[in-house]
């Protein structure tokens, strides 16, 4: 009788996945029915070009949690939000290969750190994979400030160097350490994290992602260079600084906001 009890469970749990929906979302199996799905990107997507200071990880993509990115172009997403399929006909080994990650990039801007992401916006083949990877070069002293990725953990190796990393997690608790090469840190998804080389030179990292389309929120420019801008007095008591500190911190803030962060 037991058995058949725990048989008429399942089979109850099945029909409410399966009742009213075209296919499984949210008891689906996680692998899909096809081997892969090297993503079309659409012509009006903004690609970040590797090595450079400015860019966006908020690419159209599909992301494990459901939580898709901003739609860059609806008409040619499907409504998971993964990039419609490449013909299988036409993909071939180069489509599954990247070398973006190759080349060193001159770091010679104010937070002394440069990003330069394989995200599905550069890597097509990542989509519906739910991973993704960057390369973080440091100068001496360079730090990728504060911020968070609403959509993915992050896994950091360190090739070369030395760097001081940390996060803070929902109690305020600071978890810190320094990191030589060969050594990873974990840094959980949503908290806000940090890395700055604090060696004799230059570092260099790479960071691996929970998803295909991690999002990045700087904590810094989040609050004080944000489009509209949040309303000073929100800021000033906030903060508990007066509207002559806070103008200094739009002023500093404005000046590094060009670089975008794993």
């Amino acid at each position: 009788m037991a058995t058949l009890r725990t048989f008429r469970v399942v089979v109850a749990i099945a029909a409410v996945c399966l009742i009213g929906q075209e296919k499984f979302v949210s008891c689906d199996d996680p692998d899909g029915l096809t081997d892969f799905c090297v993503g079309v990107l659409p012509h009006d997507m903004h690609v970040w070009e590797t090595g450079t200071e400015v860019g966006d990880w908020e690419k159209q993509g599909y992301d494990p949690s459901k939580m898709g990115a901003y739609n860059a172009s609806a008409a040619n997403s499907t409504s998971d939000g993964s990039l419609p399929c490449k013909d299988v006909a036409k993909v071939d080994a180069k489509d599954f290969t990247f070398g973006g990650l190759k080349n060193s990039p001159k770091v010679n801007n104010a937070l002394g750190s440069v990003v330069t992401p394989a995200a599905v916006g550069q890597f097509p083949a990542l989509n519906t994979l739910g991973v993704s990877a960057a390369r973080i070069d440091f100068s001496k002293g360079g730090v990728n400030p504060p911020h968070v990725h609403p959509r993915a953990s992050e896994l950091l190796f360190v090739v070369e160097g030395t760097i001081d990393v940390g996060f803070v997690d929902t109690t305020n608790k600071l978890f810190e350490n320094t990191l030589e090469a060969g050594d990873l840190f974990v840094f959980p998804r949503g908290l806000v994290h940090f890395q700055t080389e604090s060696g004799n030179g230059r570092a260099l990292a790479i960071a691996f992602l929970s998803s295909q389309n991690p999002g990045v929120s700087q904590i810094a420019t989040s609050l004080l260079d944000s489009d509209p801008k949040i309303p000073s007095d929100v800021l000033e008591k906030s903060f508990g600084i007066d509207q002559k500190v806070l103008s200094s911190l739009f002023h500093g803030v404005s000046a590094v906001s060009g670089s975008v962060h794993p």
